[in-house]
């Protein structure tokens, strides 16, 4: 399926032609579907005011460390690219252009005439402005049956000047049909929805770990609206230097928001170290993206590829040690995790310009979101399922509940007993032969009842809800979350992260509740 997906992108985005020595020819079948023009441009680079560099560069690609006539050219500067396109006989009057990726500012002139461009062109740092947008440039065709065209490009702040993507000619209507980037927008709309599930489950329950879950979708369909086509900058303008900042933010920030879900629901299998120096070496790069200049930060791109590597073996690593344990959900996240892995190989070698761009990162994500929906909607079912296995516990103890009432009526009722009634949110409740304390999810240690016991709270029928895991603990249901094994011992953990020893004579019971227990 996505394979298939993949090929469909590539019937979707044209045909592919390629120029020798700054020359192209294409048939009018060719506009009709929309052309990508790489290859062979004709380039001449500006060392300063006078003197120039003529030849031919590869598009896409940047200028940066290309050799001409003995001299090795640097990443910023100011350039000129131009490509002739011969034509057919009476070809369409209405034709198109799209550029998106040219660093970092360009004007296009077609037959002598400027359709525009992006940003400001100048020969030097204080005369050019960068900007960054996915444009289409219209014009018309008179008699001619040749296109000239002459591309601007002027760059000092980004650290790889030049077009980094192809250039699409297509009719008016052919470029306008894939304006909208389909697998973009569907991208966004199925991560956004993950968010607000995740945030709406957080509400509800209140576990770090769906927090993590959520800042990470929400994340990722930020940068999705960043690169690519550049959604986010079609419905709000910005400047170029906030833009870049806020797509480098997003992409060193998933690495840490995405091992910190993993730490909390499969935290047996997570190392702590190795947590900690993914949280430590993205906190680094954040730090200089916020009090540096793009071109710095930029620089370091290569830094955030090896923490985001480095973390999808992490993750990976957890995963498959959740899967042999046959832990929940843990398959359908490796099967997300492993198509984004691909998906951002692609993106690596694009941008080392070792690669002809597929944009298979939102391809990836929007997978990756559905099999997260899925995974969401599963746990809901559980859910359901252990709500109804609760519903006829407690049914089925309702007559020993009114035989334990009866007794205790011949007894002076606890007042503690009436104190626990008052939480909301026990997680559950340590005794010893004196005293009981009583822990929360929300506040830990909350209050100690002196004059209670864990056999008082059992025989007083009044809390169906707490259930023993040891001679020790009673543990409310809804604060379980899975019961884990090391050394020949059972632990309990909860969804505040804590983890409580399993006795043998309570965990069949533990065990059938937590069999239930929703994933997420």
């Amino acid at each position: 399926m996505f394979t298939s997906a993949i090929y469909l992108m590539g019937m979707s985005s044209g045909v592919i032609r390629e120029a020798k020595k700054g020359i192209v020819s294409l048939s009018i079948e060719d506009l009709k579907s929309t052309a990508q023009i790489t290859g062979q441009w004709k380039f001449i680079f500006h060392k300063d005011q006078e003197a120039s560099v003529l030849g031919y560069l590869n598009v896409p690609g940047s200028w940066k460390g290309k050799k001409f006539q003995g001299d090795i050219l640097e990443g910023t500067g100011y350039a000129e690219y131009r490509l002739k396109i011969n034509l057919p006989a009476n070809p369409p009057a209405n034709l198109a252009i799209k550029l998106n990726r040219i660093e970092s500012a360009y004007r296009l002139i077609v037959n002598g005439e400027d359709l525009g461009g992006n940003g400001r062109v100048g020969r030097s740092l204080s005369k050019s402005l960068p900007e960054r947008r996915t444009r289409s440039f219209s014009f018309q065709m008179r008699s001619e049956q040749e296109i000239d065209i002459r591309i601007l490009v002027s760059n000092f702040r980004h650290p790889k000047g030049g077009m980094t993507q192809p250039l699409w000619i297509g009719t008016s209507r052919s470029i306008n049909d894939k304006a909208i980037p389909i697998i973009e927008v569907l991208a966004v709309g199925v991560l956004l929805a993950n968010s607000v599930l995740l945030l709406f489950l957080f509400v509800l329950k209140k576990e770090r770990g769906l927090l993590h879950s959520f800042i990470f979708f929400l994340l990722i369909s930020l940068y999705i609206l960043c690169a690519g086509e550049n959604l986010l900058l079609a419905l709000v303008s910005m400047e170029w230097s906030l833009y870049q900042m806020i797509l480098h933010l997003t992409v060193s920030l998933v690495s840490w928001s995405y091992s910190g879900f993993l730490r909390y629901f499969y935290s047996a299998y997570v190392s702590n170290t190795i947590y900690t120096i993914i949280k430590v070496a993205v906190s680094l790069y954040v730090v200089v993206v916020l009090f540096s200049e793009p071109l710095i930060y930029i620089n370091l791109l290569w830094y955030v590829h090896i923490i985001l590597i480095f973390a999808v073996g992490f993750w990976l690593y957890i995963l498959i040690k959740a899967m042999i344990n046959k832990e929940p959900g843990a398959l359908a996240h490796f099967v997300g995790i492993w198509i984004l892995a691909i998906a951002e190989i692609t993106e690596i070698l694009y941008l080392q310009e070792q690669l002809i761009p597929l944009n298979l990162v939102p391809l990836g994500l929007l997978f990756w979101g559905f099999t997260n929906l899925l995974v969401i909607a599963l746990g809901y079912s559980k859910e359901t399922k252990r709500a109804e296995v609760a519903e006829l516990s407690v049914e089925s103890s309702s007559s020993k509940i009114t035989e334990i009432k009866e007794r205790l009526n011949t007894y002076q009722v606890n007042p503690e007993l009436g104190q626990i009634r008052q939480f909301k949110d026990i997680s559950y409740i340590f005794g010893n032969t004196w005293s009981c304390t009583l822990f929360s999810i929300s506040k830990g240690k909350s209050i100690e009842f002196r004059e209670l016991k864990i056999k008082n709270i059992l025989e007083s029928g009044e809390f169906p809800e707490l259930i023993q895991c040891s001679r020790n603990h009673l543990v409310h249901i809804e604060a379980i979350r899975k019961v884990i094994s090391r050394e020949r011992k059972s632990y309990l953990v909860l969804v505040t992260g804590e983890k409580l020893p399993l006795g043998n004579t309570y965990s069949q019971r533990i065990e059938e509740i937590v069999e239930m227990k929703p994933i997420v």
